[in-house]
């Protein structure tokens, strides 16, 4: 066995759960997606789960209009979500972009091309 903990943000509020019907009625999600995600969860000494369009949206909130964090929302926007999880035998992660029609390497370039270009000019890309 093992505790399987949910977390989210409603409104202005952090929420922490081990109900899945909580969660559910929190933020929408359907329990079955929560039980599709049972791969992650079910067998594995330890699992985490990323939602970066949710990181994304809670990061913008803190930042505001400020421009200085904006090259960290743009990286963060690149990625859809995360999968870790594994036992004490070896482990898995599995990082989905948001970009299904391009190559990932190419989208990770590409971004830092963008940002080379935005903060260092002076290095002619």
């Amino acid at each position: 066995g093992g505790v399987t903990v949910l977390f989210g943000v409603k409104g202005d509020v952090f929420y922490c759960t081990t109900d899945a019907v909580v969660k559910s009625a929190l933020d929408g999600a359907d329990i079955e997606s929560l039980a599709s995600m049972s791969k992650i969860f079910k067998g594995q000494s330890g699992s985490f789960y990323v939602d970066f369009e949710g990181v994304t949206a809670l990061t913008a909130q803190f930042v505001g209009g400020n421009v200085a964090p904006q090259a960290a929302l743009s990286v963060l926007a690149m990625f859809e979500d995360l999968e870790a999880y594994g036992t004490m035998k070896g482990g898995t992660a599995v990082v989905n972009m948001t970009d299904k029609e391009q190559n990932s390497f190419k989208t990770i370039c590409d971004k830092i091309g963008e940002l080379i270009r935005l903060y260092v000019p002076e290095a002619n890309l």
